[in-house]
């Protein structure tokens, strides 16, 4: 049985390019945990610092930051999804129009 290559397959996957789109989500996914929470923990040292909330204020603050950071996950998340069933949909429209041995 013969291989799938890019001359009798056009439709396999570059692996070059599967790993650059991870490695963009993978970033995306730690920007938004870690982005909210550092400007979280500056802005409540500062704020508590400058109107001695006795760590209430940081407390808050890492509060919002935690909620930003999860509802942002979840939007990013759900796009993902979204480009990931467009796909699915698209690559089962073409398989059906053309099988690769």
């Amino acid at each position: 049985m013969q291989e799938p290559n890019a001359k009798n397959c056009p439709l396999k996957p570059s692996k070059d390019k599967w790993l650059g789109e991870a490695l963009a989500v993978f970033a995306r996914f730690s920007a938004w945990v870690v982005g909210p929470v550092v400007i979280g923990t500056l802005l409540g040292k500062w704020l508590d610092d400058k109107y001695g909330g006795g760590q209430f204020i940081f407390l808050g603050t890492i509060g919002a930051a935690f909620i930003i950071s999860i509802s942002g996950l979840i939007i990013e998340a759900g796009r993902e999804y979204g480009k990931i069933e467009k796909e699915s949909k698209d690559k089962d429209r073409k398989n059906d129009k053309k099988i690769c041995n």
